[in-house]
C-alpha cells in the first residue's frame, strides 16, 4: 500500500510514545473494541490504525492474516509490537494471557467450573450449552481453555 507524505504526518501526529512499554498510544478515534481507527484520504475509507502502522514500516500483512499484538494493548500502533497470525494464534495468545474472559464475558467464572465439572461427568456439550444458554462453541472453549482456563 501507497501513502502519501500528507496520510504520514496526519498519522504521526495521533499517537504518543509511551516510554516504558514502548507502545505507541492512539490518541484519536478508537472503536468499541479498543482498536484506532485511521482515515485514508485516497482511496478515503476508514482503516485500523495499527495495521496502518504496520503497512507505513513497509511490512506486508499475509492474505488471511491479522495483526496480533504482542503488548496487549490494542491502542498500540507500534509497528515493532505486530505480527501477523491467525485468528486461532489469537485465541490461544488470549487464553494464555488470561484475557479472553473480560467484561463481555458469556459465562461467570463459577458457571465455567460448573460446566467443567459436567464435562468430568460425560454430559454432552450440547445438553450443558442447552442448560446455560449458549452455544455449543462457547461450551467446547471452555473444555479445550481457551476461556476460563483457570475456572
Amino acid at each position: 500500500m501507497r501513502f502519501s507524505k500528507n496520510d504520514r504526518e496526519r498519522f504521526e501526529e495521533k499517537y504518543i510514545p509511551e516510554p516504558n512499554s514502548g507502545c505507541w498510544i492512539w490518541t484519536a478515534a478508537i472503536n468499541r473494541y479498543g482498536y484506532g481507527h485511521f482515515m485514508m484520504r485516497n482511496p478515503k475509507r476508514m482503516e485500523r490504525a495499527h495495521r496502518i502502522s504496520y503497512q507505513m514500516a513497509g511490512r506486508r500483512i499475509p492474505r488471511g492474516k491479522m495483526l496480533l499484538h504482542s503488548c496487549d494493548m490494542r491502542c498500540c500502533v507500534n509497528p515493532d509490537h505486530l505480527s501477523p497470525g491467525t485468528h486461532l494464534e489469537n485465541m490461544r495468545q488470549c487464553a494464555a494471557r488470561e484475557r479472553y474472559t473480560m467484561h463481555n464475558a458469556i459465562l461467570t467464572k463459577a458457571q465455567a467450573a460448573e460446566i467443567k465439572n459436567k464435562i468430568k461427568m460425560g454430559i454432552t456439550a450440547r445438553a450443558i450449552a442447552k442448560q446455560f444458554g449458549v452455544h455449543e462453541a462457547t461450551i467446547s472453549d471452555v473444555k479445550r481453555g481457551l476461556t476460563w482456563k483457570n475456572a
